[in-house]
């Protein structure tokens, strides 16, 4: 038990404040007695009060700073490697996250990047449904007008974005991964079955195995036909001949005529 010096009542040790500076380690007033006063000093004194509450604490803001700027100077090298560190951790994270989005929706993926990659040329972009657009076309590639595997899909903009082409499901068809990057920036002409009248040779898969397109123009005669009417020839990029077995021929004999022709002018 302990008297109060404020009331003069004797009370439990556990009512009165702890207080270094006494001999017994406890304050010389009781908790209430120390409220009471508490109490009466701040009604009498607000304006004081506030003003050392507010000095008090922008000293104190002022010191921590000093604090905290003292401490990562000395520890410099300590917080690189944890920064560092969790750099790692986040960007592991973010990326199974990501990796796990993407093979939950893989469609919105696609759809996302392509709109990205719309917007940065400057593109017109509208609602794109790839569903929609692989059962409007049914597995069916565009440019060279074959049957596309599943795993084997790309979506080709016919009027390409770098040409002012619309990001959108009337500008974007069904095509082979091959076609359409042989295609490039160009469009197709349909009615010749080649890209700005430009013979390129697209390649298509059947069943997993590449084979060539089937037409092509004859450099000579300027007529379209089938690959198999013209002769191999490895030095050339398409390897086949520029000309085809006609024109072959009929230069065959036309410089046969001409040789045979000088032959007899000699005699």
């Amino acid at each position: 038990m302990k008297a109060c010096t404020k009331c003069s009542v004797e009370k439990p040790l556990d009512v009165f404040t702890r207080d270094r500076t006494k001999r017994d380690g406890l304050n010389t007033c009781c908790r209430e007695c120390t409220r009471a006063r508490d109490r009466t000093y701040h009604a009498a004194n607000r304006e004081k009060v506030r003003e050392y509450a507010h000095a008090y604490t922008k000293q104190k803001v002022e010191n921590d700073r000093e604090r905290r700027v003292r401490w990562e100077e000395e520890n410099r090298e300590f917080l690189e490697a944890a920064e560092l560190k969790q750099a790692e951790r986040r960007k592991k994270v973010n990326y199974e996250a990501c990796a796990r989005y993407a093979r939950r929706h893989p469609e919105k993926v696609r759809q996302r990047n392509a709109r990205r990659e719309a917007l940065k040329k400057g593109a017109k972009v509208g609602v794109v449904s790839y569903s929609h657009i692989l059962e409007r076309d049914g597995y069916v590639c565009h440019i060279c007008s074959l049957s596309v595997a599943p795993g084997d899909v790309h979506f080709d903009h016919v009027i390409p974005l770098s040409r002012s082409g619309a990001h959108s499901d009337e500008n974007i068809k069904v095509a082979h991964s091959l076609c359409n990057i042989r295609k490039g920036s160009k469009t197709v002409d349909y009615s010749r079955g080649s890209t700005d009248d430009v013979v390129v040779p697209l390649v298509n898969y059947r069943g997993g195995v590449m084979a060539a397109s089937t037409s092509k123009k004859c450099t000579r005669c300027s007529k379209r036909r089938k690959v198999a009417q013209f002769y191999k020839d490895n030095s050339n990029k398409s390897g086949s001949s520029p000309w085809c077995k006609a024109c072959e021929r009929d230069y065959a004999k036309e410089y046969a005529a001409r040789k045979k022709a000088e032959k007899g002018a000699m005699f």
